[in-house]
């Protein structure tokens, strides 16, 4: 199996498109993710009921005191409009970048861009405790997701966000 894994970061690496990776409650696995390439990585934290929650920690080498928004004595980032319930995550094709899709129940219901080497979040769709945000698909230039609105329960559509260039 995880070859396979290797095998579909590799291809979606080569077509400028990424998969993400489902990490709700129902799939949540305590650990951490890293990246295909460079320092990140992603710390779960499974809280069953209470949803799934997340970090991000700078895990390579820094060679210096500062490496963008990061410092050899902070290398943790959490922030409660991203990292609170969850859905999904996916990484971009260079991992400079990593995409949130989050619920309205304990967290905000949005769709953010995280700018790893900054330590910048950018919301790509307007957060909504109404909202379920799932990530279908990422590419150099958007995000296809859908946004389930739990009191309506009408099928979500696919859409489009627009990714942010970074630096």
């Amino acid at each position: 199996m995880p070859s396979l894994l290797l095998v579909g970061v590799l291809f979606a690496a080569a077509v400028g498109a990424t998969e993400p990776i489902h990490i709700g409650p129902e799939k949540c696995a305590q650990g951490q993710l890293r990246a295909p390439a460079g320092p990140f990585a992603v710390q779960l934290f499974c809280e069953d009921a209470l949803a799934t929650h997340i970090g991000v920690i700078y895990l390579g080498r820094m060679g210096a005191p500062l490496d963008g928004g990061w410092s050899i004595t902070d290398r943790f980032w959490q922030q409660g409009i991203w990292a609170a319930d969850v859905q999904d995550v996916a990484w971009s094709a260079d991992s400079a970048a990593l995409f949130v899709a989050t619920a309205g129940v304990y967290g905000s219901g949005g769709l953010y861009q995280l700018d790893l080497h900054a330590r910048k979040a950018y919301g790509l769709v307007l957060p909504s405790r109404r909202m379920i945000v799932r990530i279908r698909r990422v590419t150099e230039r958007w995000v296809e997701y859908t946004a389930l609105d739990t009191e309506s329960k009408v099928t979500p559509t696919p859409r489009r966000a627009a990714v942010r260039r970074m630096r």
